[in-house]
């Protein structure tokens, strides 16, 4: 009986080890190959749809060789972009301000952008960036979140992304979405520039994002009333 009692509290012991060491060590096979979503129209989501979005699992973006899972398109894009330059609605996905619940979906066809409201073009609010009104969280849900400048950058090697072209090439398959202007929320640089928030602020005003288009890829800062494509991350933990 001692016997048994020792071998299974050994095997207990064994599966608990284990576990903690895949859960550290954050090897491939961790990540879904896709996640499915029902957004409704609110005061988060610009439309009622249902999405399954693809989903890698890779280490870009990672600050100690670790892996995470990123969305492989857009925050309510309904398909993958085809290209760099894939100026179509469906990979485009929604837009959001910074710091902002509300996302934005555009209409090519009929110039229209939804919710057609008055464009917030000076913000009263220009607190640091706050998880709970971060779109990845709230639409996705769990640790699903924007990324962060760091990761951003890291995602980036430091600019082995050159162009939209080689962030495209990359399987987080970014594109130039184009983006809503901070003036009026007009539709702008669709083909011509691909912009994506973090979640960090260098200072009251801006915000950092990553910024693609045909000659650059780089992490810059631009004006929080710009509406901006999303793309979440989730880590492993």
């Amino acid at each position: 009986m001692k016997h048994k009692i020792f071998i299974s509290l050994l095997v207990a012991g064994l599966f608990a080890a284990v576990s903690t060491l895949r859960a550290q060590d954050c090897a491939t096979g961790y990540c879904p190959k896709s996640v499915t979503f029902h957004h409704f129209i609110g005061g988060i989501s610009p439309e009622t749809v249902t999405i399954t979005y693809p989903v890698v699992e890779t280490t870009l973006g990672s600050t100690n060789g670790t892996s995470a899972c990123w969305l492989a398109q857009n925050l309510g894009a309904t398909t993958q972009a085809s290209s760099a330059t894939d100026n179509s609605d469906a990979a485009a996905g929604w837009y959001w301000q910074f710091n902002r619940k509300q996302g934005y979906a555009y209409n090519s066809s009929t110039n229209t952008r939804t919710p057609n409201t008055t464009w917030d073009a000076s913000f009263t609010d220009y607190s640091a960036w706050r998880i709970e009104n971060d779109p990845c969280r709230l639409l996705l849900g769990g640790v699903w979140r924007l990324p962060t400048n760091t990761e951003w950058t890291n995602a980036d090697a430091n600019g082995s992304w050159s162009t939209y072209t080689t962030a495209y090439d990359s399987v987080l398959k970014l594109h130039a979405a184009g983006y809503l202007r901070d003036t009026n929320g007009d539709m702008t640089g669709r083909q011509e520039y691909g912009n994506y928030w973090s979640s960090a602020d260098p200072d009251n005003t801006n915000g950092y994002n990553m910024h693609l288009n045909s000659g650059a890829a780089n992490t810059s800062n631009y004006v929080k009333t710009y509406g901006f494509s999303v793309r979440c991350i989730m880590p492993l933990l």
